[in-house]
């Protein structure tokens, strides 16, 4: 016996534990699942107590948890003997873990919390990956089993993430800032092909004044056909749903297994940066993603055409984007060395960037540097500082970039994909963070490194094509336990941030009448009429010439203000009165919903 352990045999006694129902081994895991699998269900029985409070554990029968922990240990105990499988002690611990993380986690908004889930899902993964290795060498995943795997999560990703956007709008929950401007911008576009709006600036004027993002032209064909907010907020899913073509094919081209495939098709749906980005509705950001993908994906395989359309394509979406272009190139020509096209696309994206400054500060309202303003002696400096101030005080750029709440950040970014990342063995390979500390860690500017705002797409992109060239360099186990926890760790982040935002679709029901009434009064509405409303109103209304909120322009004669009475009622039934003084007449008003005051 002993001759056997020192031969390597040990190991092989760690696995046969696997096909003993009977064994200690497995009965502490189905005792550890089933605790696990009975302390979630609990939670539905403690009403709204916290159970990240001590006093939780007074809302939870004690009793009744042991025996229902007894039962689920029986009925599984009695499966696996009827069954003989070999496998449901280790995977139903994983369905009890997943269970009680996503009941913990789900809608808590709360980094702590996220990152000591992750460090649990490491040791279990470590362990289940080390001695139960031979229930993952008898998963098959074949090729047409994959792409409708892929295609139904790609489905359901839009119904989540386009439902919340359409629901959001519905409920009148969608702001003027950012869904009113662009929402109207689209009107504009289809009435005259050109992105002015009113709304951005309180006066009539063009986007491309603010941010030159051609890229929205892409939507503009089905706008034509749907000339309405919803089909908006579903195209941005349907954008960003897109890019796991590219990921797809990028996992192909390192040879990556299907189950490995599966296993980073999920993460992306599941990446919350993916979804939590769209939760403050439209933005031009959102075609970063499947577009970086693409460019990534011609790159490796040589398809030049391709290679340049994608660059290009990628610069259109908004004049900082050249800064992705640029160290995407940077890597291109030092790891992948396409010296000629790297360089020519660099050169491209640095020319591009110009332009647009230029444009920006000679018919629009410059460039938004002021969310660097903590590299600047001066607020409200200019670019050329903030390079300088970066260029000689780095110890300024360790200290802005790795502040708490930006820490928080990166665990969700990067803890999420198991530090996959960070695991490259080429040196070059840290080029591709750069985005990341740059545009998201190094500002200042609070939405750069919130995983609820748009700013996360770029960085995304460059995270999920970093995941897929170091997954493939890993072997054995530690493949395997990675491509497991970047399953479990985006799962848990999603539902941990984006889960939340469900209760939009909670709340349509609830506040329906409300919802039916201010529709009623706000179709009304003449579409040539001008209006002054209240921010979430605008939205509904944006399909016309001239419209403004309030706070945010100097414009004050128009036909019609509509007030949003759900908020501040006090504080606006006082201007109701001043501008009914100035000649206005109330001709609508339903208590604590709006008021609606005519020019005429």
């Amino acid at each position: 016996m002993k001759e056997k352990f020192t031969t390597g045999k040990r190991f092989s006694f760690h696995n046969s534990d696997e096909f003993n129902p009977n064994s200690v081994q497995n009965i502490f895991l189905r005792v550890f699942a089933s605790w696990l699998f009975s302390a979630g269900l609990m939670t539905f029985t403690a009403g709204t107590a916290d159970i990240l409070n001590a006093g939780y554990a007074a809302h939870v029968n004690i009793f009744i948890m042991i025996l229902l922990m007894g039962a689920v240990f029986f009925f599984a105990t009695s499966f696996v003997l009827f069954s003989k499988s070999k496998y449901f002690d280790s995977g139903f611990l994983l369905f009890s873990l997943l269970t009680y993380t996503v009941i913990v986690v789900a809608a808590r908004d709360n980094y702590a919390l996220l990152a000591g889930v992750l460090v649990f899902w490491a040791f279990v993964l470590y362990y289940i990956v080390k001695y139960r290795v031979k229930m993952f060498e008898g998963i098959k995943v074949k090729d047409i089993p994959l792409k409708i795997y892929t295609a139904l999560m790609a489905l359901l990703f839009v119904a989540f993430v386009g439902g919340y956007g359409v629901f959001r709008y519905i409920t009148y929950s969608s702001p003027n800032f950012d869904f009113g401007i662009f929402s109207q911008m689209f009107y504009y576009m289809k009435e005259t092909f050109l992105p002015l709006t009113t709304l951005e600036r309180g006066t009539l004027l063009s986007h491309f004044a603010i941010h030159i993002s051609p890229i929205y032209y892409l939507l503009l064909p089905g706008y034509l056909i749907f000339p309405c907010p919803e089909y908006l907020q579903i195209m941005q899913a349907l954008v960003i749903a897109s890019g796991v073509i590219p990921l797809y094919l990028i996992c192909k081209h390192y040879l990556l297994s299907n189950k490995i495939v599966v296993c980073l098709v999920t993460a992306y749906f599941f990446f919350p940066a993916l979804s939590s980005g769209c939760f403050y509705d439209l933005h031009e950001n959102c075609f970063l993603v499947p577009l970086l993908l693409w460019f990534f994906y011609s790159a490796e395989k040589r398809k030049i055409p391709l290679f340049y359309l994608f660059g290009i394509l990628t610069l259109l979406v908004k004049e900082d984007a050249f800064i992705y272009v640029i160290f995407a190139c940077i890597y291109f020509i030092i790891g992948k060395k396409m010296y000629y096209h790297g360089a020519l696309m660099m050169i491209f994206s640095a020319m591009y960037f110009g332009i647009a400054l230029l444009l920006l500060y000679l018919q629009g309202y410059g460039a938004m540097v002021n969310r660097f303003d903590n590299f600047m002696a001066v607020k409200n400096g200019s670019l050329i500082e903030v390079l300088k101030t970066v260029f000689v005080n780095p110890a300024l750029v360790i200290s802005e970039s790795f502040e708490i709440e930006k820490l928080l950040y990166a665990i969700t970014m990067l803890g999420t994909l198991g530090l996959l990342p960070l695991f490259g063995k080429k040196p070059q390979q840290l080029i591709l963070l750069m985005p990341l500390i740059l545009m998201n860690l190094m500002p200042d500017y609070t939405y750069q490194h919130s995983i609820y705002f748009q700013y996360n797409f770029g960085s995304s992109a460059f995270l999920l094509y970093l995941s897929v060239m170091n997954i493939s360099a890993l072997k054995g186990n530690f493949k395997r336990f990675i491509a497991l926890f970047v399953v479990a760790g985006t799962i848990a982040g999603f539902f941990c941030t984006s889960a939340g935002k469900a209760s939009y679709f909670k709340k349509y029901f609830d506040e329906k009448e409300t919802i039916n009434t201010i529709n009623m009064y706000l179709e009304d509405i003449p579409s040539d009429a001008s209006v002054i409303a209240d921010t979430f109103f605008i939205p509904k209304l944006s399909n016309r010439k001239e419209i403004y909120e309030k706070r945010y322009t100097d414009v004050r004669d128009v036909d019609y203000y509509i007030y949003d009475m759900r908020s501040k009622a006090e504080e606006k039934e006082k201007e109701i009165e001043e501008l009914i003084s100035k000649g206005y007449i109330k001709v609508a008003e339903e208590k604590g919903i709006l008021t609606i005051l005519s020019a005429k």
